[in-house]
Parts: structure tokens; sequence; C-alpha cells
């Protein structure tokens, strides 16, 4: 039952993340639409001002499965020893 549940967090965090990632790349769709022939400088300022919190969410997203993994490790060696 413990790894039914493990399964269905790392399934909900999964879609968490790629929600957040797609919102963020939908964002940068929406302005360039919006904005390209109105005032193309606005739509590249959009781009550049998004890409870096695109990237800095990756991170985060990383070093968060990272830590998550490395704490499930450390309980089921506990459990083993």
């Amino acid at each position: 039952a413990s790894f039914c549940v493990d399964i269905l967090l790392l399934m909900i965090m999964t879609g968490i993340f790629q929600g957040l990632f797609l919102f963020l790349f939908e964002i940068i769709i929406i302005c360039w639409i919006k904005f390209y022939f109105i005032h193309q400088p606005a739509a590249t300022a959009t781009t550049i001002t998004v890409i870096p919190l695109m990237i800095l969410f990756l991170v985060f997203a990383f070093h968060f499965y990272r830590n998550l993994v490395n704490l499930k490790m450390k309980y089921h060696r506990s459990q083993l020893d």
C-alpha cells in the first residue's frame, strides 16, 4: 500500500511541475501573439524575462526531486537495516 501512495505522490508532483512549466510557456506564446504585430520589442522583452524564470523553475524542480529521492532512499535503507 505504501508503494501505491509513493507512486501516486510522484504522479501528482510531476503533473504539478509539468502544469506550471506549460503555464510559463503559454505566457510566452500569448505575449508573442499579442505584441508581435503591435510592438515586437515588447514580445522579445517578455521572452527574455520569462526564460530565466523557466530555468530557475527547472533547477528548483530538479533539486526538489533529487531531495525527495534521497529522503526515500534513506528511509528504505533504515527500514532494511
